[in-house]
This record gives C-alpha cells, structure tokens and sequence, in this order.
C-alpha cells in the first residue's frame, strides 16, 4: 500500500509509547533503510512499522476492504445472482438468497502541517516535529545544541544592529537587552531540552538549573563531570554570572541594581538603584563563552 505523502514529500508518523503518542513527519528515501525508527520527542526505539498513525491506519484499513474483500463480496453476490436464477420453477417451495454490503469508501487523508523542519547535522535526515526540539527519527542525535548556538548568533547579530547609528538609540538599547535576554533564555532551553531527553540529572535539581551557574555546577559535581570552570576559564565562568545576573534584572526590574544583585557582586554596589550598564563587548564575548560552553557541556551529559 502506498502512503500519501506532504508537498515535502514526507510521511507522518506517530510514537507507539501511550505515554507519549505525538506526531512527527520524516523524509522518505531510498538510501535509508526505516527498518527501526525512533521518536524525536521521547526517544523511544521501536519497528518501523509500530510508528503509523492512526489516520493510517484507518486507510490502511479501508484499502484492504476495497482491493480484498469487497471482490469476494461482488464474486459472492455474481454466484448468488445465478443460483437465485436457477432456482426459479423448481417447485412449490423456491430458496432466494442475497448478499446485502456497503460500498467501500477509502479514508483519504492529509498529513498535519508541523511547526519546524530541521535536517540532521550526522545522518542529514529531513525531519518535522511540533516545537523546536528533536532527536532524529534515524540515528538519534539531539539538534539541541544546534538550536542553541543558532540563537545565540542571532543574540550576536542584535549586538551588532545595536551598533548601528542609523538606527534611534532606545531601539539600539533595546537590541542589546534583546541580545542578554535571548542568549540566556537559549541556553536554558538548550539545558531543559538536554535534561528532558538524557534523563541524566537528579530529580531533585532545580527546574531553572541552567540559569543558576552556581547550582549547575553542584549538579554536575553530583553527576561526576567536569564542572563549567575546568571547561572555561575561572574568569570567563565569573563573568558568565554577572551576565546571568544581569539579565535577571532587566527581565524582573527593567534593568536597575537591586539589593540581592549588590548582594552577589559587591563590585557593583555603587551602582544600586541605578541601571546596569550594557557593554557591547562583553556581551559578545560572554555569548561566545556560552557558544562553548553550551558544546563542551552537550558532550559530557549523556
């Protein structure tokens, strides 16, 4: 039976695993062989043919009762009409039989449209998921970390515009607030994702852990890795804190130095009640940490 296919000449899928049972799309070609598949939402491995989709199913279903059944129902139906017609004049008492169905209608359907496409970076497989994380259907491997670092050269990019004269200085401003934000909100989606399909940390660990360094660092201790400052330089983990720091408060106080922030960096104290300066130059060069660090870190956790 063949399979309808997207415009992307795509097939859809749906995992086997009750407990997760979301649907994805993947590209059909002859050099891959689909004899095992795996969820890129939860990971799990199974039969090729354990991941239809039920409106596939359903077709699969219907394309059986047309081609196979309903020609054994018409051929019954042709002998039924024969011996009705043989019957008739054989006597007082005169047997009619007949063969009552319904037409088969095929279940047509249209695989859904999905939020993102990614191609792997190992096996180059073209797949589509809902959302933006996903372990290839293939070989497995999690685009996490490429999620990361594309939005972290976006982060990159805002830092440039930012520079631009051309443009009024509070949109320039907002570019840079843009660019700390982004950076860190990546990196923690970039951790979250790892957590959620590695299944490698603790319970118990914070849900923000990859925004709070200090308690990132106290996990992978527990979990028996390097910890972020014999992956970085000492330095470039103590200003990773400060641009952690401050983008906290200009996400929850429009940017000026609290008490608590005063309290982690007493360098900064003069600065309280006042608004916390961006320097272009070290929010590049703590995003390109992050860059590295968001690679060292997709390594060791497995």
């Amino acid at each position: 039976v063949s399979f309808q296919l997207d415009d992307n000449g795509m097939i859809g899928r749906e995992c086997p695993d009750q407990h997760c049972c979301r649907y994805f799309k993947i590209e059909t070609r002859s050099d891959v062989l689909y004899d095992k598949c795996k969820c890129p939402h939860c990971g799990i491995e199974d039969d090729s043919n354990e991941f239809f989709t039920s409106d596939q199913c359903e077709y699969l279903e219907s394309v059986v009762m047309k081609e196979m059944v309903e020609p054994l129902f018409l051929e019954l139906d042709r002998k039924v009409r024969n011996i009705n017609r043989r019957m008739i004049n054989k006597g007082l008492i005169r047997l009619n039989v007949s063969v009552r169905y319904t037409p088969v209608v095929l279940n047509d359907y249209i695989e859904a449209q999905l939020e993102t496409d990614v191609v792997c970076d190992e096996c180059k497989l073209q797949f589509a998921i809902y959302g933006v994380f996903g372990s290839c259907p293939a070989c497995g491997k999690l685009n996490a970390l490429k999620v990361c670092q594309t939005s972290l050269e976006t982060s990159k990019k805002k830092v440039t515009l930012s520079q631009d004269e051309t443009f009024e200085l509070d949109l320039r401003q907002d570019f840079l607030n843009d660019a700390l934000c982004g950076a860190v909100s990546a990196f923690d989606a970039f951790g979250k994702t790892l957590r959620a399909h590695r299944n490698c940390m603790r319970s118990s660990a914070k849900s923000n852990l990859f925004q709070d360094l200090d308690s990132l660092n106290s996990e992978l201790i527990a979990m028996g890795c390097l910890t972020i400052d014999k992956i970085i330089a000492r330095s470039a983990y103590e200003d990773l804190k400060l641009f952690f720091a401050a983008r906290h408060i200009y996400v929850h106080n429009a940017g000026v130095v609290d008490s608590r922030f005063a309290a982690k960096h007493p360098a900064y104290r003069y600065l309280l009640g006042r608004k916390f300066p961006l320097d272009t130059d070290q929010i590049i060069r703590n995003i390109e940490t992050l860059i590295v660090l968001a690679g060292k870190l997709d390594e060791i956790i497995l």
